[in-house]
């Protein structure tokens, strides 16, 4: 995962520096990311998440965004502090930016940022002064968020934010020390009396800003602070390191991209009408394999009927005996990319009528999603359509204890393996991606991506 390594003093930190005021906020673009000029005065950014065109921009706002390509810089000193237009400009493209933006704090006694959040994903947005800056307000580390090593660099992550904090000075991490339970930015000021109030509150609202600081309110009660993520039911039912192992395990969440492109933009998504789509019972009867070479024609509706019966526990292909069918709380969707008789589309497999519930999504969405799995799977061309199961962790919970998770990757596999065997039988061709992006299948899907999350996939035909 290729992260921008932003500039760092070469001489070692006093045991109690002084740094004046001011602090200074900074950004810089992720160092994948180039800004090459356009048509008609255009610039374009061309970032790991597609080409986002960029119109028209002044010409200080310009410079700044060539200078953001070689290091963190203060947009005071090349945006004009009084010039409005240029300001309201800025804050436009670093918006349309975001996914590619990495915010920095500054002092300027230091040859380096204090600490700097960098965007995981295309979606990531930032706020550098969110309501837990306020200094009378409790804020606690999230239960979520972990320290730890990487690439030599000491950063904060958690499966809950779209960012990765990289503590680059001593600062940052004696502020993250006294975040271990819920305390309030004046509290953190008065025990770290030789950094400036300013720096503590700015390193606090940075912190809560990535995602890694929770707020907390305080329980009319009992007069104890309790954060926000410890009421919400979503939450509950995953253990950190479960939700990391997902999150980390799949796109969407962990700054890699999977290989397709898209633009900046996307369309909202549209309501689907139509009816139910019931799908034929009854076992087809199986294709002998060594006449019949696996084909990639689109499915019909009688071959996906049989498909799906077979993963929710039809007859066993022999290879697998006894292959357990879907767990309570998992479920199977449908991509329909091409087919003569089911429009094209995402539908929810409705197990006890056997049929297809069609969904709302966006083309976009959909498009992205079948396209992921073609280069997830390595294969020549799209499949005519794509099972997608994903898990409901709130039920599994309830009935696995901790190893929720992993058992349902257990089953994930299972039921891959039964689908995979019933295409061949059909004499279709099949695909299994190793791993699928969770923020698109979530979009694709109308899942919310915690309560219910994408758990893997499969594609026949072409």
């Amino acid at each position: 995962m290729a992260m921008m390594m932003c500039p760092q003093a070469d001489a070692p930190l006093p045991d109690h520096p002084s740094y004046p005021s001011p602090v200074r906020r900074l950004h810089s673009l992720l160092e994948d990311t180039l800004i090459e000029e356009g048509v008609g005065g255009s610039l374009v950014a061309v970032t790991r998440w597609g080409d986002i065109r960029l119109e028209r921009p002044g010409a200080a706002v310009r410079e700044l965004l060539h200078r953001m390509t070689l290091g963190p810089v203060d947009a005071d000193n090349v945006v004009g502090r009084e010039d409005g237009a240029e300001r309201a400009e800025l804050r436009r493209l670093l918006d349309t930016l975001g996914g590619c933006v990495v915010h920095s704090l500054g002092v300027d006694s230091e040859a380096g940022p204090v600490l700097s959040a960098e965007p995981l994903a295309r979606q990531a947005v930032f706020s550098s002064a969110p309501p837990p800056a306020k200094g009378d307000r409790p804020v606690r580390l999230s239960r979520f968020a972990t320290i730890r090593s990487a690439e030599g660099r000491l950063v904060v992550e958690s499966p809950l934010s779209l960012h990765l904090v990289v503590l680059h000075r001593a600062p940052a991490l004696r502020v993250l020390g006294e975040l271990g339970s819920a305390t309030t930015v004046a509290d953190i000021a008065a025990a770290l009396a030789d950094l400036p109030a300013e720096l503590v509150a700015e390193v606090a609202a940075y912190l809560a800003g990535a995602g890694m600081v929770v707020s907390a309110e305080r329980d009319p009660r009992s007069g104890r602070p309790c954060a926000r993520e410890d009421l919400d039911p979503r939450l509950a039912a995953w253990t950190h390191h479960d939700l990391l192992f997902h999150t980390r395990s799949r796109f969407g969440r962990n700054g890699a991209a999977l290989g397709t492109r898209r633009s900046g933009t996307r369309e909202a998504p549209t309501r689907r009408t139509g009816p139910t789509v019931p799908l034929p019972r009854g076992p087809l009867t199986a294709r002998d394999r060594s006449a019949h070479a696996p084909s990639r024609r689109p499915v019909s509706v009688s071959e996906l009927g049989e498909l799906l019966s077979r993963a929710l526990g039809g007859p066993a292909p022999p290879a697998v005996p006894g292959a357990p069918g879907p767990l309570a709380g998992m479920r199977l969707y449908v991509t329909v990319a091409h087919s003569p008789e089911v429009p094209r589309g995402v539908y929810r497999y409705d197990p006890e009528d056997h049929a297809l519930v069609p969904l709302r999504a966006a083309e976009s969405d959909v498009q992205e999603l079948l396209d992921g799995a073609r280069v997830a799977a390595g294969a020549p061309g799209r499949a005519s359509m794509l099972i997608t199961i994903t898990a409901q962790i709130s039920e599994l919970a309830r009935t696995l204890d901790g190893s929720g998770y992993s058992t349902v990757l257990l089953v994930t596999g299972a039921l891959q393996e039964r689908l995979r065997q019933a295409a061949a039988s059909l004499g279709l061709a099949a695909s299994t991606p190793v791993t699928g992006d969770v923020e698109v299948a979530a979009r694709a899907l109308g899942i919310d991506g915690l309560g219910e999350v994408s758990v893997g996939e499969f594609g026949a035909g072409g």
